[in-house]
């Protein structure tokens, strides 16, 4: 699980791909924000 802030990453939705870094990574699952709604934790996978 990783966790990104809302403001960066505004609407993440399954299958979308991001870059962290050099590295590519595909969204698995729904993402879930915390109680703040200022994070969102993401299943990712190698892209």
């Amino acid at each position: 699980m990783t966790s990104v802030r809302v403001a960066d990453l505004p609407a993440p939705r399954p299958g979308d791909v991001i870059v962290i870094g050099a590295e590519r990574f595909v969204i698995q699952g729904e993402p879930l924000r915390d109680r703040e709604r200022l994070i969102w934790t993401l299943d990712l996978r190698p892209a």
